[in-house]
């Protein structure tokens, strides 16, 4: 689930920053690569799928990542959408 995100959210952001999530997967850190991938996504504010929403939150909870990473993103687009 993990790399399947990270390929459908690689056009959104900078290479360097899908690389370093895609790196922190592979060897095991997924909490820090989802903790990160949503900073980033924070700041970019691209528009993002819906399906992409709830697949990061399902992903975010299953890995215990705290809320204050993701909450903001899932607030920001079920506001807008």
């Amino acid at each position: 689930m993990l790399n399947s995100l990270g390929n459908r959210l690689a056009p959104v952001l900078p290479g360097p920053r899908i690389a370093s999530y895609r790196e922190l997967v592979s060897v095991g850190e997924g909490k820090v690569a989802l903790e990160n991938l949503c900073l980033n996504l924070v700041e970019a504010l691209p528009e993002l799928a819906t399906e992409d929403i709830a697949d990061l939150r399902r992903a975010c909870e299953r890995l215990g990542v705290d809320v204050k990473y993701w909450e903001p993103l899932v607030n920001r687009w079920s506001e807008s959408g």
